[in-house]
């Protein structure tokens, strides 16, 4: 998919017409209604194509931007960059083997611990669809707490996303570009302005 996705981008300077491609693409893949145990577990979910390609284009992302994307999977969210130009992260081993072979660079660092960001450098922007949600501890009870005073201090979250895509902002340059795909906060707001008040509080 990412390599027809690559294809399609490349082959119509129109982003309508680009989109209208990548839904064709996405209605024609088969439907995947089991996961694995590893994809539960890294809580891994991909990317649409046409999701990606819009998230890529509000990130104003091209050939000359550099990119820094922590946890890339295969790469969907890279259709437009130039893997000359990106700083690629990806825990997975088989996930990171994919992106090597498209061209990337690729880091195989927990991007939701301190410091991991700081392989980026500054770059033009940050994009990722991080893994959503809360983490259990090695006991299997316990919910894992992601300390983030290296980014802002007395603040910790229990959310795996929310800890990766603050880390991953410090790679941004000062007018840098982000587009962060994140889980809701507000999964039972009773209403949109529920739903639109809950993103202002601390969660």
């Amino acid at each position: 998919v990412v390599k027809v996705g690559r294809q399609i981008v490349a082959s119509d300077p129109a982003p309508l017409a680009v989109y209208d491609k990548l839904v064709n693409l996405y209605n024609r893949q088969p439907r995947l209604g089991v996961r694995t145990s590893e994809s539960v577990e890294q809580q891994a979910y991909s990317t649409p194509a046409p999701l990606a390609y819009i998230a890529s284009r509000a990130a104003g992302i091209d050939a000359t931007t550099t990119v820094y994307e922590p946890t890339a999977g295969n790469g969907i969210l890279l259709m437009e960059t130039n893997p000359k130009n990106a700083v690629v992260n990806e825990l997975n081993g088989a996930r990171a083997a994919v992106l090597r072979a498209q061209g990337f660079k690729v880091t195989q660092f927990d991007a939701s611990k301190p410091g991991t960001a700081r392989s980026a450098g500054k770059v033009d922007a940050v994009i990722a669809n991080p893994p959503f949600g809360t983490v259990k501890e090695a006991d299997g009870t316990t919910t894992r707490r992601f300390d983030m005073k290296d980014v802002q201090p007395g603040y910790e979250t229990a959310e795996i996303d929310h800890a990766i895509a603050l880390r991953s902002l410090g790679a941004m340059k000062d007018d840098g570009r982000a587009v962060l795909i994140l889980g809701s906060v507000a999964k039972t707001a009773a209403s949109e302005q529920a739903r639109s008040d809950a993103y202002h509080g601390k969660a």
